[in-house]
């Protein structure tokens, strides 16, 4: 039985923000009085090709007189507690919006089954899958379940588990909602892991529908069918991306050596997805996860392919910065402006541990 991704949808929230302006405002932050650090910091955010980003936050204009989280005492960081607050309050919000932008005014609430919610930027329990299941006004009988702290691959295993319970019961219809506030976490501190990741993550959100029938509801052309999935680890690479609680925050561990460890696995990824050695060629479209500049070069590189190939992952590198796990679904929005029935589409992401989780797709369009 086929399983399609339908009804998909994108939000982010209210405040926009130019990679330039962040730029500057990390640099005040850091030391206002450090020539040095600040033309570092404008060379470092122009080579990441981001040209905006969005936040849940208020906080990153410069000037700003009173700030949500990052308060003018530049010695002191926000809590966890802080942080998980301004979670609390915003993560709902913006998950609703994605979901309206995926299913509109006439869509049946009431047919969902099962309700998947993914996110690595928050969490608290009861979590944001029973929020919104009342919220949104689902049946009692729906089925919740979350994808918590796994990065930015996360939306694959919530894909491995919609399309498992559209097996058991070939009626589901399983909303799968993502969303992420990954700018909670920026942090005052110099080393290079933390330099790397402020300069790239955003907040965002995506929402689809998985189910057994093709409806054709992206960008009104059509739906995705799932045909393959897998997943690849690369043991080495388990210091070189990492992602712990700390009492300042979440901290992430995101060295410069991460996209070669991606370059060594992604053409054993699409090999496992194939079950063969599979040429560039025999896929259509390219989703691969824009965690940066340099991971898209290497996958470029490796796999044969020009700017061209993944132009739908620069643009949303581009417009919105890494937004961690929704990010493939903005990928997936953008190449469904060229959706052509029968065309092959690999997405791909990469996470924690080193981890690199695959999908083939294939477009069902309209007739």
């Amino acid at each position: 039985m086929s399983s399609y991704i339908t009804h998909l949808g994108i939000a982010v929230p209210r405040h926009e923000y130019k990679q330039t302006a962040l730029a500057k405002w990390m640099a005040e932050r850091y030391d206002a009085a450090d020539e040095n650090l600040a033309r570092k910091l404008k060379v470092l955010y122009k080579k990441t090709r981001i040209e905006k980003r969005y936040s849940v936050l208020s906080d990153f204009e410069l000037n700003k007189q009173q700030a949500a989280l990052f308060i003018e005492d530049q010695e002191k960081e926000p809590s966890i507690e802080d942080r998980m607050q301004i979670y609390g309050q915003e993560i709902i919000p913006l998950c609703r919006k994605a979901i309206y932008n995926a299913l509109g005014d006439d869509f049946n609430y009431k047919e969902i089954t099962h309700l998947i919610t993914v996110s690595c930027t928050g969490m608290y329990a009861p979590g944001i899958e029973l929020e919104l299941k009342q919220s949104i006004g689902l049946n009692d009988q729906v089925q919740m379940h979350a994808v918590n702290f796994v990065g930015c691959y996360a939306f694959f295993p919530a894909l491995k588990m919609a399309k498992a319970f559209c097996s058991e019961q070939a009626n589901s219809k399983v909303l799968i909602v993502s969303a992420e506030l990954c700018t909670l976490h920026f942090q005052n501190k110099i080393e290079e892991d933390h330099l790397l990741s402020n300069s790239l993550f955003a907040d965002g959100a995506a929402a689809c529908i998985v189910q057994n029938e093709p409806d054709g509801t992206i960008a009104g052309e059509g739906s995705l069918e799932l045909k393959a999935q897998t997943q690849l680890s690369i043991p080495k690479g388990r210091s070189d991306m990492a992602w712990n609680i700390h009492s300042d925050g979440f901290l992430m561990r995101l060295t410069s050596y991460v996209p070669e460890l991606v370059n060594s696995g992604i053409k054993r990824l699409i090999n496992q997805l194939f079950e063969e050695d599979v040429k560039a060629e025999l896929i259509d479209q390219w989703a691969i996860h824009p965690g940066g500049r340099k991971i898209l070069e290497v996958c470029a590189k490796e796999l044969d392919l020009t700017e061209k190939d993944l132009a739908a992952s620069y643009e949303v590198l581009k417009n919105y910065g890494n937004l961690s796990a929704p990010t493939i679904l903005f990928v997936l929005n953008a190449l469904s402006k060229q959706a052509i029935d029968g065309k092959k589409v690999l997405a791909c992401g990469f996470g924690p541990g080193l981890t690199l989780e695959g999908a083939l797709l294939k477009w069902k369009v309209n007739a």
